[in-house]
């Protein structure tokens, strides 16, 4: 599963943003790499501990505007909670937020 990007100040339009479940994967190029903690933007590949940092750094960076989407994105992380993951079925400690 992906998310595509659609905001009109995007660029490249339709920039693809993607994370994946457990377990190694190809790779562009026959590289294997651990899917879990990989990010996936474009044709770019983000360790998760890097993603979050730069997230961190987008919300903290620059003073707040009028109807900022960062206080939005702050409120819904905030209502996450654990749940059961989405394999389940297959590993019952499978966890995820939700």
């Amino acid at each position: 599963m992906s998310l595509v990007l659609v905001h009109p100040e995007t660029l490249p339009r339709g920039l693809e943003f993607k994370t994946c479940g457990k377990g190694p994967a190809l790779g562009k190029m026959g590289m294997v790499f651990g899917r879990s903690q990989t990010v996936f933007l474009g044709d770019y590949q983000i360790h998760i501990d890097d993603f979050l940092q730069g997230a961190l750094y987008v919300l903290t960076n620059t003073d707040l505007l009028e109807g900022d989407a960062r206080l939005r994105f702050v409120e819904v992380v905030k209502k996450l909670q654990i749940v059961p993951g989405y394999n389940v079925e297959r590993d019952l400690d499978c966890k995820r937020l939700g």
